[in-house]
């Protein structure tokens, strides 16, 4: 798989000044953590239960990693995406987006992943913005 900051293009007109994610706990071994990442690749983790990195932490994600899911979230227009997703099933966990563009903050809440593909995909995506990221 190509890593994302070795990608040949790189956008940087997207408007986007920050992203997150936050999941919920379930009725099992679910991940619960917090993560913001700035566009100046700095991020700020609180990892909270089933998670390898407990507590809070700093640090940097790669360059280039940023600019690149802000352009796939302005592309897919995440902003007009409703502020709500449910799957009518119990004990799932809960994932919300946040994504601020322009000035403007919106955040997405998706229960038991009931959302778009498209946000399914970000939810992933914003994930992998750790993968080789440096802690502090």
């Amino acid at each position: 798989m190509q890593q994302i900051d070795s990608l040949p293009f790189l956008h940087t007109d997207h408007g986007i000044t920050e992203i997150g994610i936050e999941r919920t706990g379930c009725f099992g071994t679910c991940p619960i953590y917090t993560l913001v990442v700035k566009n100046d690749g700095s991020f700020r983790y609180v990892g909270k239960a089933n998670v390898e990195h407990m507590g809070a932490h700093t640090g940097r994600i790669r360059d280039g990693a940023f600019d690149w899911l802000a352009q796939f979230i302005k592309d897919s227009r995440y902003m007009g995406l409703k502020d709500g997703y449910v799957r009518q099933v119990t004990d799932l966990a809960t994932t919300y987006t946040m994504v601020t563009m322009k000035g403007q903050s919106k955040i997405v809440r998706d229960y038991g992943a009931a959302g778009p593909s498209s946000l399914l995909v970000t939810e992933v995506l914003i994930d992998r913005l750790l993968e080789g990221a440096t802690w502090d």
